[in-house]
């Protein structure tokens, strides 16, 4: 559950990794829950794709710059 996080805990890290944030707001309430893709805790996939499903609703890819190909 989303708001029952607190505290990922890592067993291993792994560096030079993005970060994902995810803020709910509901009223004056806020949750925020940060996440260090170079953290292995288990968690990260569904973070990942919760983050996914997030930005595909907000259609966050008409902000992104199109990617250089090589």
């Amino acid at each position: 559950d989303f708001c029952k996080l607190d505290k990922i805990e890592c067993f291993a890290y792994s560096t030079d990794n993005p970060t994902i944030t995810i803020e709910v707001r509901r009223g004056s309430r806020v949750k925020r829950v940060s996440y260090y893709l170079g953290c292995k805790s288990g968690l990260g996939s569904q973070l990942k794709s919760l983050a996914e499903t997030v930005d595909a609703a907000a259609n966050v890819q008409q902000w992104r710059l199109p990617r250089w190909r090589s």
